[in-house]
């Protein structure tokens, strides 16, 4: 929206080309719960609640202070891909939810729910398919004042290690863009960012594989998106 109203951003390709990267409908479900429920993990990924639905249950009585106290269980399960559930009335929602918790931690069948909030918005969240690499920017931009951080931001070599992972890669590259800024203005300051452990033999093997695979499809002229 900021670049569709702005003429001047309007005719740069580094922020145009963002408009072509996709985004899917998220839900956020957050459940209050009468009893205590002990989950073996405080985040926890979930499948299974819908063809091409993403989710994540986090327990918020661990993550959040706010909660720490409290008597009976604060969960919350975030829908990524959520486009089936958004038409949902929040009774609908609740309910396919409480059914997806309960054949996943018998548990929650023991317990009421004294208390709820269900959110949706609409396109909120990055959509990564194949090929939209080439329309994410860089840090530094065609403005000698202006510097991107986000996960828009291009992944690749020197990038780093949390690029895969938005929230992360959101954060890291906040700071690399502070530090270009800093930089361009001759502040002296300099944000320490901790690399990732490297990968483990295995993993690390199976990228070269995939590399050697992408680069003899194209030496094939072979155009395969999801190598």
């Amino acid at each position: 929206k900021i670049v569709a109203s702005s003429v001047t951003l309007g005719v740069r390709d580094e922020f145009v080309s963002a408009s072509n990267i996709g985004t899917v409908d998220v839900m956020a479900i957050r459940l209050w719960f009468d009893t205590l429920i002990q989950l073996q993990n405080p985040s926890n990924v979930l499948a299974g609640i819908g063809p091409g639905i993403g989710a994540t249950l986090f327990d918020l009585n661990t993550l959040q202070e706010e909660f720490a106290k409290d008597m009976g269980s604060v969960v919350e399960v975030d829908l990524y891909h959520a486009n089936p559930f958004i038409p949902l009335s929040d009774n609908m929602v609740v309910e396919k939810i409480m059914r997806y918790l309960i054949e996943c931690d018998r548990r929650f069948g023991n317990t009421q729910i004294i208390d709820r909030s269900v959110l949706r918005y609409k396109e909120a969240v990055t959509l990564f398919g194949p090929g939209s690499h080439q329309y994410m920017a860089s840090t530094g931009t065609s403005f000698s004042n202006v510097f991107i951080a986000g996960d828009w931001l291009k992944q690749g070599p020197g990038s780093h290690g949390a690029r895969g992972l938005s929230q992360e890669k959101a954060y890291v590259s906040g700071l690399i863009a502070a530090n270009a800024a800093a930089r361009s203005l001759g502040i002296d300051f300099h944000a320490d960012i901790i690399n990732v452990e490297e990968d483990e033999p295995h993993v690390a093997a199976t990228k070269s594989i995939v590399r050697e695979m992408r680069k003899t499809a194209q030496n094939l002229g072979i155009d395969f998106s999801f190598l």
